[in-house]
C-alpha cells in the first residue's frame, strides 16, 4: 500500500532557527521522495512524522514542522503519532481529538 521514508524523523537543533523552519528535513524528504517515488510511483509514499509542533500545543518543535514537511510534492499521506497517555503528553480523550482535527 505504501512507503514511509522513517520512522518518527527530526532534525533538531542544528542552527538557532532549524527547530521551527525544517528546512533540512524538508530537502532531505524531497531528495528522498524523488529517489523511492523514482522506483515505486505505484505506491503511497509518507513521511513518518510524529506531528509534534508546540503551534498545536503538544510536543516541541523538533525540526519537523509538520505541515511544511508534507507539502512536498513527493509525499501523498500525513500520518501522525500522538501518545496521549504518556507522562510527558499526559492529553485526555477529548484533548487528543482536539489534536487530531488541529
Amino acid at each position: 500500500m505504501a512507503w514511509e521514508l522513517m520512522n518518527e524523523p527530526r532534525y533538531e537543533n542544528q542552527t538557532p532557527n532549524e527547530n521551527v523552519s525544517g528546512t533540512t528535513l524538508r530537502a532531505w524528504v524531497d531528495e528522498m521522495g524523488a529517489f523511492v517515488k523514482g522506483i515505486d510511483p505505484n505506491h503511497l509514499l509518507g513521511t513518518g512524522l510524529e506531528g509534534h509542533e508546540t503551534r498545536y500545543g503538544f510536543g516541541g518543535d523538533d525540526g519537523n514542522p509538520f505541515v511544511y514537511i508534507h507539502q512536498s510534492p513527493y509525499i501523498d499521506f500525513t500520518p501522525a503519532h500522538p501518545y496521549p497517555s504518556e507522562s510527558w503528553a499526559n492529553l485526555s480523550l477529548e484533548q487528543t481529538k482536539t489534536l487530531v482535527r488541529a
